[in-house]
């Protein structure tokens, strides 16, 4: 099922059956990174909006080096009236110190705290990946 921004905030359990998992994002963002999907002109546009994402909505290059180069995109869920969030994520393609490209998916899910939280734990685990890729090429 696809349901649009608005049925989802009209009807909370709606965007439980509007998902996909993070190998499906991986794949995506695989196939767009080597010009699979779109035109030439419409990929790099594409992925040019997705390097000049603000840098208040970086998650995944919060905890890595400042040089770190990053093509991503964000996602969240509202907030229900319990204070819980249904979904707070990033997908993106990192360089890595080498040269190489790696995609990476983090979903969080189902939480209970501020946004930050979500932030932060986006954030560690995007740096466990860093750590082990970075350390062996």
């Amino acid at each position: 099922m696809v349901y649009t921004e608005g049925e989802m905030e009209k009807d909370w359990a709606l965007q439980y059956k509007n998902w996909c998992k993070p190998a499906g994002a991986i794949k995506l963002l695989q196939l767009l990174y080597n010009q699979q999907l779109l035109s030439k002109t419409s990929n790099d546009f594409l992925i040019q909006i997705m390097r000049e994402l603000p840098d208040w909505g970086k998650r995944i290059t919060v905890l890595l080096p400042p040089t770190a180069e990053l093509i991503h995109k964000t996602g969240a869920s509202g907030v229900n009236k319990e204070g819980i969030m249904a979904a707070f994520n990033d997908i993106g393609i990192i360089t890595l110190p080498n040269g190489q490209h790696l995609a990476i998916a983090v979903f969080v899910s189902d939480f209970k705290a501020p946004q930050q939280r979500g932030i932060n734990v986006i954030a560690a685990i995007s740096k466990e990946i860093w750590d082990y890729y970075a350390s062996n090429p």
